[in-house]
This record gives C-alpha cells, structure tokens and sequence, in this order.
C-alpha cells in the first residue's frame, strides 16, 4: 500500500538505522550489494576525508523511509560521487528520493563541489536534476554526470 502524501524528514542516520537501510539495499541490489553497504556505513563512522556522508528520511514515527549518501571523488578536488538511494516500497513515487537528492546536492554545492558523477538504473530520475548521461554501462546502468560552477548549473 502506497502512503499519501507522507511526513517526510532527513537526518543524519543512527548507528543501529544500520541494518534497515542494508535490508532495502538487499531488496533492491542483492546480498552483495548490501554487504558493500554495510562496510561504507562503517567507514562513515571511522571518519575520514573521504569517508561516505549518510542520511536517512524518516517518517512521522521517526521510522527510516528512505537514505542515501555521497562521498568525496578521488578523481579531483571538487568532485563528489553520489553512491545509495533506496527507498521503501510503500513510499516510492512520495518525493523521497527527491528529497534525498537535493538535501545531496544542497550539501555538495555548499562545499564548493564542481562536478558530482554517480552509476544508476534510473537516469530518468537523476535528469530532472541536471545529470546526463555519458555512458551506457550495459544491463541498464548508466555513468552520469552533473557539471557545477560557483553554485550555477551548467
């Protein structure tokens, strides 16, 4: 059952919010996905430069909805790789991957970020935010790409 209209928040997640958002990894990606999951969720909080930043959306309950993260490329100063977002069924098509990924870009705009790269099954989602496509991975993934300068899409 869809929700309507949900009470939507994003925060910082909390250690134990771990496992749910690993489980909706699952559902979506695979065990080996989410074990991929759960050692970035660690590196998160052993800290670091390039350590991934993780949120999660929650309900009215407080209960996760949704989380998505993002990390600092090592390909040049400025670049960032947006790398999960999963949402739960009952909550898909209720904008919260939209908030998701603009809390994301909000984020990396305000640290000075001039390109954001990211692999996905989606690229009609990720398009609505200026992302294009620049290449055919094969199985229905896509390399895409967002150009920023000083804060202006181009």
């Amino acid at each position: 059952m869809k929700i309507a209209a949900p009470y939507t928040r994003i925060r910082p997640p909390h250690y134990s919010e771990m496992p749910i958002c690993c489980d909706l990894v699952a559902k979506n990606w695979g065990s080996e996905a989410a074990d991929r999951c759960r050692d970035q969720f660690i590196e998160c909080w052993q800290g670091g430069q390039y350590a991934p930043i993780f949120i999660v959306a929650v309900n009215e309950k407080d209960a996760v909805v949704g989380f998505a993260a993002y990390t600092r490329s090592m390909l040049m100063k400025g670049a960032f790789d947006l790398i999960w977002i999963a949402v739960a069924e009952n909550y898909q098509g209720c904008n919260v991957g939209r908030l998701l990924t603009e809390w994301r870009l909000m984020e990396i705009e305000g640290l000075d970020g001039q390109m954001i790269q990211l692999v996905t099954q989606k690229p009609e989602f990720f398009s609505k935010f200026g992302f294009f496509k620049l290449h055919h991975l094969g199985n229905e993934w896509y390399l895409m790409l967002k150009l920023l300068t000083s804060g202006v899409d181009i």
